[in-house]
């Protein structure tokens, strides 16, 4: 039961760690896209890039945190089913910034945590 409650806490912080690092790109994405600065073509193709790997990172993160909601019921079924859920999105979010990082490896720590329970 122990290890539950810190699969989960791990599983909680990397999709908090997710949807911050989504939130903070959309809101450079809101600065680079100010009138004066969109003209430059190559700030248009980044404040792109920098979209679809915010908005990812929110999917991310979300999914994340259903893999928390599961760890937490602590129903084998469903522990098992957030704990896979958690280390196929931190593997996922490796390639979109992985939560600053850090939240990667929560997430992978914490789903590894959840299937040794299991």
């Amino acid at each position: 039961m122990q290890r539950y409650i810190l699969s989960f806490a791990f599983i909680l912080a990397s999709g908090v760690l997710l949807l911050a690092q989504g939130l903070f790109l959309l809101v450079v994405r809101m600065i680079t896209a100010l009138p004066g600065l969109y003209h430059i073509a190559l700030l248009r193709i980044a404040t792109a890039v920098i979209t679809l790997v915010g908005v990812v990172s929110i999917v991310l993160g979300v999914l994340m945190l259903i893999g928390a909601a599961l760890v937490h019921s602590s129903e084998k079924g469903k522990a098992l089913a957030g704990s896979i859920i958690a280390i196929v999105v931190s593997v996922l979010s490796m390639f979109f910034g992985g939560g600053f990082i850090i939240g990667f490896v929560l997430g992978l720590v914490g789903g590894v945590l959840g299937l040794v329970e299991v």
